[in-house]
């Protein structure tokens, strides 16, 4: 006989949420659950968990620059295996091609894949001369470049006879 009444503490386990106790009292979990002063008997009680959902963070850094240039998502819980291989990225080479197969933790997570920008990526150029009677653009030429990913254009205006350019408005070559 139980000569004082308790409850049953609150168990942890690692990436896990407590959802509660069930066994002698029912299969529905219960968080609290007092075992009364001259309880008698056996009582068995099982604590019931929740695996707590962790994001894993893929982030897709490009060498030159430093900065992230994709990021990507995904939810495993405590303990999940997971086998994550670097996206390919069009203007880019992947510098570790090795995936990475490991142990999700209990907290969330980012890893990091490293990017070569491409010294041949093409991009196209278009040349617009402005309509006398609309005031409005009509391409009339346009180039397909290559050039590095993560660099800036360095574009010449066209020359057309009857025709002022105006200033190029260079663009960064990003790889899409």
């Amino acid at each position: 006989s139980i000569d004082h009444s308790f409850e049953l503490e609150k168990p942890t386990k690692i990436g896990h949420n407590f959802d509660g106790w069930t066994g002698s009292n029912g299969e529905i979990p219960e968080k609290v659950v007092k075992i009364e002063k001259g309880t008698t008997g056996e009582k068995y009680y099982r604590a019931n968990y929740t695996p707590i959902p962790y994001t894993l963070t893929v982030r897709c850094i490009s060498e030159t620059t430093g900065d992230c240039i994709k990021t990507l998502q995904y939810t495993y819980t405590f303990g999940t295996y997971y086998n994550i291989t670097a996206p390919e990225i069009d203007g880019y080479t992947i510098k570790n091609i090795n995936g990475i197969y490991n142990k999700m933790p209990a907290n969330d997570h980012t890893i990091e894949f490293y990017y070569i920008p491409n010294t041949d990526t093409k991009y196209t150029v278009e040349h617009y001369k402005q309509n006398i009677l609309d005031n409005g653009y009509t391409i009339f030429d346009t180039e397909e470049l290559e050039g590095t990913t993560d660099t800036v254009t360095e574009i010449e205006p066209k020359v057309l006879e009857g025709f002022t350019a105006k200033e190029i408005q260079q663009g960064y070559i990003d790889g899409s």
